[in-house]
């Protein structure tokens, strides 16, 4: 296993010993495993920082779902306890539904300790078989009886009260008959206390108003058990819309409440209830809101669970928004003797990935002053390493030129690491090399001059042998020069045996 790991390495990383100098090696080396580190780092921080952000953006969600939720009961609850205590004291006897002026005078005096109270419920009214009509309701601090009886001939009469609770001063008239109203017709239709679907209330002017839902009461004869009358309130849901407009959901989070057909009751979007509040139908469906979020979010949900009624549990989702994804939570409000209403929180996640970019951002940044940190550092590093082998380099060509001075490697060979080390190894071995090349030198100079040497005495040698043969040589000519004189001067000397001999010789 040992040896595999130098090849693997090798075989990884060889290529750089024959393709980058040291030069660029080194900040390679140094700065490719920072630069993954930092990304890698990066990385996770901000996957860790999405996850811990689903976490807060569902935590968001509960609280705010929880918030509204609680809201919604103790306003709707008010509205019921103070019909139940209306009609407690009609089945006690205490109240007696055929008593208009009386009944009128105790409707306004409930309604005066509503608003030293809790200041929810503004209006209480009743409407019986015979078609009459009473209602007692308060805006601000006036307080105006609407009337239908047997002395108002078939209309229905406006007064506003005094302080005293005295009618004081008549407003206006109008056609009206509550039992063609929708709070008397669902009472009627169930025989029990019921949330009428939303509607534009009229005001104490008789003009139309913010949309409400109904909260009616049958009751009926004791002794017949025939229906008597419907006693009812409104509830406006500007209440419960100004309260969700007042939590802090998110920068661009919203919350709504929808019926199970996706009419909209209430919205924390200032926008969106405007338009609901201008129209003259009180219906405003989610998938023609003027919120972008709340239509689609609607257009989502409507998608996914092909009705609204099909919804009957807790639900969170997700979703997206030309890529931006929203985490939507479903919470159905019905309980026992209450509507029939689901309340849906939208939070879009790049409300909370502000801090999560900010911090990558900074992240980046301070990798990048790293990175070059690590650059710079790289490059000091390299210089300090290759200074020294320059000098050691440039010594070796000066040796090897024969030109090399120690002095040349003095201020590497006075550092205390390996280049000293090896520079003062260097000097060491450049003096042992000078003198063998010296040594050698005069070896060779030596050589030379007994190679010379030996020429000469071979070529002297060579010119006395060279000097005796021709000494020899002129020895002979001269004895037969004598001897051709000797025969000439002979009267017989062409007879003669020596020239016979010779010219035998000469011809052979």
């Amino acid at each position: 296993m040992a040896t595999k790991t130098p090849n693997i390495f090798r075989s990884t990383f060889g290529w750089l010993n024959n393709s980058l100098s040291i030069r660029y090696t080194i900040p390679v080396i140094i700065v490719t495993p920072l630069l993954a580190a930092i990304g890698a780092i990066g990385w996770l921080t901000f996957q860790g920082g999405q996850q811990e952000i689903d976490k807060l953006i569902y935590q968001v969600s509960e609280k705010s779902t929880a918030a509204i939720e609680l809201n919604v009961d103790n306003y709707l609850d008010s509205h019921k306890a103070f019909l139940d205590m209306q009609l407690a004291a009609v089945q006690s006897g205490n109240l007696n539904l055929n008593d208009f002026p009386k009944l009128e005078v105790y409707f306004w005096n409930q309604l005066r300790k509503q608003a030293e109270q809790s200041n929810s419920v503004y209006k209480v009214f009743i409407g019986t078989e015979q078609g009459e009509f009473l209602g007692v309701e308060r805006e601000e601090n006036i307080y105006v009886v609407k009337i239908k009886d047997e002395y108002t001939k078939g209309k229905r009469e406006f007064y506003q009260f005094n302080s005293q609770g005295k009618r004081d001063k008549f407003i206006k008239t109008d056609d009206y008959d509550p039992r063609s109203r929708l709070w008397y017709k669902e009472a009627q239709k169930t025989g029990k206390i019921t949330w009428t679907g939303i509607y534009k209330p009229f005001n104490i002017y008789g003009v139309p108003s913010v949309p409400g839902v109904g909260l009616a009461i049958p009751i009926f004869e004791q002794k017949t058990g025939n229906l008597q009358a419907v006693l009812a309130t409104d509830v406006t849901l500007n209440k419960i819309s100004d309260f969700m407009g007042s939590l802090a959901i998110s920068p661009t989070g919203t919350a709504f409440i929808i019926d199970r057909s996706g009419n909209i009751l209430a919205s924390s979007s200032a926008q969106n209830n405007g338009q609901m509040n201008s129209q003259e139908e009180p219906k405003l469906n989610v998938a023609v809101s003027s919120d972008p979020l709340i239509k689609a979010t609607g257009e989502y949900i409507l998608n996914k669970f092909t009705a609204f009624d099909q919804i009957q549990g807790h639900e969170s989702l997700k979703f997206s928004i030309k890529g931006e994804q929203q985490f939507v939570q479903i919470t159905p409000l019905k309980k026992q003797d209450r509507p029939d209403w689901l309340l849906v929180v939208v939070i879009p996640k790049a409300d909370f990935m502000q801090h999560i970019y900010a911090y990558t951002k900074h992240t980046i940044i301070v990798g990048i002053l790293v990175t070059v940190l690590a650059i710079m550092l790289a490059l000091v590093t390299v210089r300090w390493i290759i200074n020294p082998i320059k000098y050691l380099y440039q010594a070796a060509q000066d040796i090897q030129s024969e030109k090399f001075e120690p002095e040349t490697l003095e201020t590497v060979a006075q550092r205390g690491d390996e280049f000293g080390k090896l520079a003062k190894v260097f000097l060491v071995m450049a003096q042992v090399i000078y003198s063998r090349e010296q040594n050698w030198k005069q070896m060779m100079q030596q050589l030379k001059t007994e190679n010379s040497q030996s020429k000469q005495i071979n070529s002297s040698i060579a010119t006395k042998e060279q000097a005796i043969y021709l000494e020899q040589l002129l020895k002979k000519a001269q004895r037969v020069r004598q001897e051709a004189a000797q025969l000439m001067e002979s009267d017989s000397w062409l007879n003669s045996p020596t020239f016979s001999d010779r010219d035998r010789q000469n011809k052979g």
